[in-house]
């Protein structure tokens, strides 16, 4: 939660919370126009069983954040956390729920959209860096 001055908690912070708590359940990833084969994240060579896992550190991340939420109906922020993903909400909202964010590694990102009444997450964009703003 966000604290405050004083100790104080923001309402959209406990509200965010409560949403997330709320959210529990079997979740599923839904159907989205983003071509995981076609990520920059995605090697192009094929490697053998013998040659071991050679996936890079953040295909890894994404396919297992993914794998969680569909194979396991993990909430995406419990499939996030078995890295230091820096889970968090974008801030924007749509027809597909809510905008969400991971770091894949320390250059890589994936977005999402979270849709809590349905437990789906959409996936919207794999790979590329979110640029902060600066406070003038």
């Amino acid at each position: 939660m966000t604290k405050h001055n004083k100790g104080e908690t923001s309402a959209a912070a406990k509200g965010n919370e409560e949403t997330y708590a709320a959210a529990k359940g079997p979740w599923k990833l839904a159907k989205h126009n983003t071509d995981t084969n076609q990520s920059p994240l995605r090697q192009t060579r094929k490697f053998t069983k013998e040659e071991g896992d050679k996936r890079t550190a953040p295909q890894r991340n994404l396919d297992d954040f993914q794998n969680a939420i569909h194979h396991e109906g993990k909430h995406p922020k419990d499939a996030a956390s078995t890295w230091d993903s820096n889970y968090k909400s974008l801030g924007a909202s749509g027809p597909d729920g809510e905008l969400h964010q991971i770091r894949l590694n320390q250059d890589q990102r994936a977005n999402f959209w979270v849709n809590p009444q349905n437990h789906t997450v959409k996936m919207a964009q794999i790979g590329g860096h979110t640029k902060s703003k600066k406070n003038s």
